[in-house]
């Protein structure tokens, strides 16, 4: 036979890639040169040719339609998801009345996905709600039963004994002996020796000098301060000290936002100047504070731990990278790097304003208390993620390999795997472990989904819906779902402890809370 030139245009060739009207379209069979073009093409049944027409990435390879009660199911399933479902509704606005089409569409939205889903939201967060409540009332009963169960031991044991009997088991109980009655101790003397053994002067000098640093801030002996740090203590805690300190973050604030790429020298340079004074006014400000409050009250508050290390790190990465000005050789290298990337985190100074916005330290409250809970959930989550990741590995590993076309490519071994070496891998694939755990996350949190089971269906359709629906109801209506109800419970929580004590006790509670003001007030 003559040669001739093969192209997958024109009449002479189906959409499968074989030769229209020639042979059965089945591997193996020839035509009527003699050649087998059937195994360069694709395998067709009676079916396969109907839907080849819309089997293309903008008709969502032909996977929704209403032409049966499954693809019915999953189409509806998909949009009320709200993933990809105008896609649905631009295809069938095509194909039928757009105006019936979109009043069908608004319908399905409206109700499928505000309405029930919602309404799933809200079934999930009363069961939370009553489990969590449950919970709580069997750890209090088992508490006061094991409370009787000690105190009928004890009075099983002091049955039968004499009050002598008695009194001896109180005193061993409480540490003493007959030997050593309570009256007897001297603890000035024992003070005194201690004193002699480490050296009466060094201790004084110690307590002298840094023992206002460990004093209980609301002792009577804290309040008594030296002159010097009564003055420090009425700086600190004065208002307008404390509003010049918050224009500061502010501005630092804007100064950090300033920076950008290919700054002018100047700007560059006053930009600098601008940042070490900056951190100059914030490390000024930690050590007025230490002295002024002392040590201890000033680590009671949240706020100024988390200043404190942020002035630590401002210092640190003031050392590493100094500016260019403090630069004895301006041409060396000032760090850069990871050294100045220290510097964002002054950025996170302004959560210090929430220190006098109620409402912004309620919402911090209701972050850190939801991260706390968070443990148990985070274990169901990843192990969640592990046993789909699993289980699309076994159905889908491998296989989500597709020619120019978009059919799927057998996997072969030795000198054969040319073709699906070099076939299109989607970039969400279940081809690793870790590949298919992060797609599994992508899945999880209602990102094109769609269109990984669009790639599953092409490989293996039946498996691929089951698969992937129950990964979506089971991971994102119920898993991610529990978060949401975790979150609420605790707003709600808040919410009504706020309503209850009033806004001080909920500031005292708070763990973002305000205790520099405290020992004034007392």
């Amino acid at each position: 036979a003559p040669e001739r030139q093969e192209t997958w245009c024109g009449s002479n060739w189906d959409a499968l890639g074989n030769i229209r009207f020639q042979g059965t379209g089945k591997k193996g069979s020839l035509d009527i040169y003699g050649q087998d073009h059937a195994s360069k093409g694709r395998s067709y049944s009676s079916e396969s040719l109907t839907r080849s027409a819309n089997y293309a990435e903008d008709f969502l390879w032909g996977m929704l339609d209403f032409d049966d009660f499954a693809r019915a199911f999953l189409t509806i399933f998909q949009v009320i998801t709200l993933e990809g479902w105008t896609d649905v509704m631009y295809m069938l606005m095509d194909a039928y009345d757009p105006v019936m089409t979109g009043i069908f569409f608004v319908v399905l939205v409206w109700f499928g996905s505000f309405f029930v889903l919602n309404l799933l939201l809200a079934v999930l967060e009363n069961n939370y709600n009553e489990q969590e409540q449950q919970m709580t009332e069997r750890k209090e009963r088992a508490a006061a039963e094991e409370e009787a169960r000690e105190m009928t031991r004890q009075l099983e044991a002091l049955s039968g004994l004499s009050d002598e009997q008695i009194g001896a088991a109180i005193d061993a109980g409480a540490g003493w002996s007959a030997d050593f009655p309570l009256g007897d101790f001297d603890f000035e003397a024992i003070m005194a020796e201690d004193d002699d053994r480490f050296g009466a002067g060094v201790v004084r000098n110690l307590d002298e000098w840094f023992g206002w640093c460990f004093l209980d801030p609301h002792s009577d002996e804290a309040q008594d301060r030296p002159p010097w740090r009564q003055n420090l203590y009425d700086l600190v805690l004065h208002p307008k000290f404390s509003n010049f300190i918050t224009l500061c973050i502010l501005l630092n604030t804007a100064a950090l936002a300033a920076d950008h790429h290919d700054m002018e020298p100047a700007f560059e340079e006053n930009l600098e100047i601008f940042n070490f004074i900056f951190t100059c006014i914030f490390a000024l400000e930690m050590f007025l504070k230490i002295p002024g409050l002392g040590l201890r009250l000033y680590m009671e508050d949240n706020f100024n731990r988390f200043d404190c290390a942020i002035v630590l790190i401002s210092i640190i990465e003031t050392i590493g990278a100094p500016p260019s000005f403090l630069n004895p050789d301006p041409t060396a290298s000032t760090g850069g790097g990871g050294v100045s990337a220290l510097r964002s985190f002054r950025l996170f100074r302004v959560f210090k304003l929430a220190r006098e916005w109620e409402a912004m330290r309620q919402l911090l409250d209701l972050i850190v208390i939801t991260a706390i809970q968070m443990g148990n959930f985070l274990l169901l989550f990843f192990i969640f993620v592990y046993i789909y990741a699993l289980l699309g590995m076994q159905f889908f590993a491998g296989r989500m390999h597709f020619d120019p076309q978009g059919y799927p490519v057998d996997i072969t071994e030795g000198q054969d795997r040319g073709p699906w070496l070099e076939a299109e891998v989607p970039r969400s694939n279940f081809d690793t472990l870790v590949w298919a755990s992060a797609t599994i996350f992508a899945i999880l949190t209602g990102e094109n989904w769609n269109a990984v089971m669009y790639d599953g269906m092409r490989v293996n359709f039946v498996v691929a819906i089951l698969y992937f629906v129950t990964l979506v109801i089971f991971g994102n209506f119920i898993v991610m779902n529990i978060f949401m109800a975790i979150l609420l419970a605790n707003f709600d929580e808040l919410a009504a402890t706020a309503g209850e004590s009033g806004s001080s006790d909920v500031d005292e509670a708070s763990m973002f809370d305000d205790d520099e003001g405290g020992e004034e007030e007392e």
